[in-house]
């Protein structure tokens, strides 16, 4: 349809059409497509009963749509903190930062200090973007240093003949477009052999999904929307109207109390929280992902990453500093909320939109990280009138040793030996420890007067595990929605992880 459909774009140019209705097709799905001279189609495709779809095209310039002779919006020039890969611009970094580091009292002052320190070694080593963005309509995935180093000796060659015109600049500018051309195409050969071998790696596996779900979004016009409906559905398109719809609406959702329900009042934990350990800033800062959105304060991940145990070092003499003085930096303060469209219903009301909140600078993430692995550690059950009462909190000690999979059965005073489950849980062994040993005990011990339990676990609600308990005729305990875990074995685990952590030598076997 590529070849019709730029038909239909040239006649709506020569007959200057604004709009064209077409019918007939035999597309499936609903979604949008761009067809060429600035005209878009948008068209609801067949459906299962047989009937032929139709749809419309656009011509987006003629039409007027507010926005569509709009200049390209520039973007904000922003440092290239992807050199950091390179080994030597990462030393140089490193040397230099390390360096000029000056340690402060107040968790304020270092951060407002340390940080424009940071940023100005950054950008006179790494240099800035232009604020240009990426070229539209052109391709730029292959284009690297040598290319651009090679084009703009070109372009210097070319530009000298026409001025002179000389027999020795021609040949210079012929040797030079040679030679561009060359590093061209060696640059686009390297590119796809590198894109080749990612493919080979799990980041390759969901750049592909990435890849996908990107195309499929852009087919589904979703990126046009201009305009958001209020409280009583009525559009705004006035840009001040829209931002500020968006804060009320954040507003209400962010800080609206929900029904608390109060079992009785306790007694306030007074426990002193341990200040933060260089171990616990070095584990978080490898959890956090590379390749991440810088946010305002323009510094990524990669920058403490690249600075390795002196980087660790400076940022536990920061997060024990904000620990101590219970104050937070005040750039620290501000976040960006960003509505998320969820694909479904629609898309001009508020409510179909999921809130991404992002910090400011990837050191409230690490923070962030490190209270969680606390709370982890520490694990607590409630009682009424008890809210984490100090002799209710035991200590979790993670070893980092492989898991061992186990089965067992209780019943009327009676229990079975302990079965030992070889390698991991997946939807296919689980099937074949549901056959081998759960239902031949069950069927021995009970006949068929039994109702088999499963849980919420992914493996246990795998269609090859219920086609098998439907085979069997395996009556089995349905679930409710919000229903509370009945299962005994929760109780036993409860009991038996507290008596565990407490030895002093950590078992080493079954």
């Amino acid at each position: 349809m590529t070849g019709r459909g730029r038909e239909l774009a040239d006649l709506m140019e020569r007959r200057k059409v604004a709009w064209l209705c077409v019918q007939e097709m035999k597309w499936s799905g609903n979604k949008s497509r761009n067809i060429g001279a600035g005209c878009k189609l948008i068209y609801s495709g067949a459906n299962a009963q047989g009937r032929n779809g139709v749809g419309i095209v656009l011509n987006i310039l003629d039409c007027g749509v507010k926005g569509a002779k709009r200049g390209k919006q520039r973007e904000v020039p922003k440092i290239k903190w992807w050199k950091l890969e390179e080994e030597q611009l990462k030393d140089q970094f490193k040397e230099r930062v390390m360096n000029e580091i000056t340690p402060k009292e107040n968790a304020n002052e270092w951060w407002r200090e340390n940080s424009n320190i940071i940023r100005r070694i950054g950008e006179e080593l790494l240099g800035k973007t232009s604020g240009r963005g990426a070229p539209q309509d052109k391709e730029w995935w292959w284009w690297n240093e040598e290319v651009q180093e090679k084009v703009k000796k070109k372009k210097e060659a070319k530009k000298k003949w026409d001025s002179s015109g000389s027999e020795e600049d021609e040949e210079a500018a012929r040797t030079a477009k040679k030679e561009a051309k060359k590093a061209v195409a060696q640059a686009k050969v390297n590119a796809v052999n590198d894109i080749y071998e990612e493919l080979e790696t799990p980041v390759g596996v969901k750049k592909i999904y990435k890849l996908a779900k990107r195309r499929n979004k852009a087919n589904k016009d979703l990126a046009q929307i201009k305009q958001i409906k209020d409280e009583e559905g009525c559009v705004l398109s006035d840009e001040t109207e829209i931002k500020n719809r968006w804060r009320v609406y954040f507003e209400k959702l962010l800080n609206e109390e929900n029904e608390r329900r109060v079992f009785g009042e306790g007694a306030a934990n007074e426990m002193d929280a341990p200040e933060i350990s260089k171990e616990e800033v070095k584990r978080a800062l490898r959890r956090i992902n590379r390749g991440k959105a810088t946010g305002p304060v323009e510094m990524p991940a990669e920058v403490w990453k690249c600075l390795g145990d002196d980087g660790v070092e400076v940022l536990w003499d920061l997060l024990r500093k904000v620990y101590e003085q219970e104050k937070i930096p005040d750039e620290w303060r501000d976040s960006v909320i960003i509505p998320i469209y969820k694909e479904k219903g629609d898309i001009q009301d508020c409510g179909n939109y999921r809130e991404r909140i992002r910090g400011t600078t990837k050191v409230v993430e690490i923070l962030k990280k490190v209270q969680e692995r606390r709370l982890q550690w520490i694990r607590f059950r409630h009682f009424p009138g008890e809210q984490m009462m100090k002799d209710r909190l035991s200590h979790r000690e993670h070893t980092g040793g492989d898991a061992v999979h186990t089965w067992a059965a209780i019943h009327h005073g009676e229990k079975t030996a302990l079965y030992i489950l070889q390698g991991n849980v997946n939807d296919a062994s689980y099937r074949h420890h549901v056959e081998t040993i759960f239902l031949q005990y069950a069927s021995a011990r009970f006949g068929n007067n039994c109702v088999f339990q499963n849980g919420k676990a992914t493996a246990h609600s795998a269609r090859i595990v219920q086609d098998y308990l439907d085979q069997e005729n395996v009556t089995r305990l349905l679930w409710p929605v919000k229903s509370p875990d009945c299962n005994p074995v929760e109780n036993c685990w409860t009991e038996l992880s507290p008596n565990i952590a407490n030895h002093d030598t950590k078992p080493a076997t079954v």
